[in-house]
């Protein structure tokens, strides 16, 4: 199982198979809120890493990756404020023109210098486009809340499909 880390940020970036399938964007909102709510308690209302306790804290998804059976697994929560959430995804990072701020983010966080980082931060993208390649099925079994009841995935034709998830 590859994993790249930068200090006390998972830089694993999610494979093009599993992008918007997060729980954030599969739940209902309700239940989406419950989840939220549970771990901003969890967390003293505070981001994890940097202890910021202002609004805005977002809540993510913690995954592991079996690389030999193409599992995504959901393996835990973390509470993290928008810069270090941003750090937890370089890709999007980067699509919206904000990674070499968040490579100045996660520099001033871990005290690494910033040419380290690039070239973690340029592992990662290689980790993700290997992962890229495969098309991945999720494993969301970590989270009591939910059922597959709850799970609104919608296939090109528009059709509610289960098919890709464990």
């Amino acid at each position: 199982m590859l994993m790249v880390k930068i200090g006390p940020f998972d830089a694993t970036l999610v494979p093009k198979s599993s992008w918007y399938k997060s729980l954030a964007n599969l739940l209902d909102r309700e239940t989406w809120n419950k989840i939220r709510e549970r771990e901003l308690r969890r967390a003293e209302y505070k981001c994890e890493i940097c202890g910021y306790s202002g609004k805005g804290l977002h809540c993510h998804e913690i995954w592991e990756y079996d690389d030999e059976r193409k599992v995504q697994k959901l393996v835990g929560y973390r509470i993290l404020c928008e810069r270090c959430h941003l750090a937890h995804h370089l890709g999007f990072a980067a699509v919206s023109s904000r990674l070499e701020e968040t490579v100045e983010w996660i520099s001033k966080i871990t005290g690494m210098k910033e040419g380290e980082v690039w070239k973690l931060v340029d592992k990662a993208f290689e980790e993700w486009e290997e992962r890229s390649r495969y098309t991945w099925k999720i494993d969301y079994s970590y989270e009591p809340l939910i059922s597959d009841k709850r799970i609104t995935k919608k296939n090109s034709k528009g059709q509610s499909t289960l098919d890709d998830f464990i």
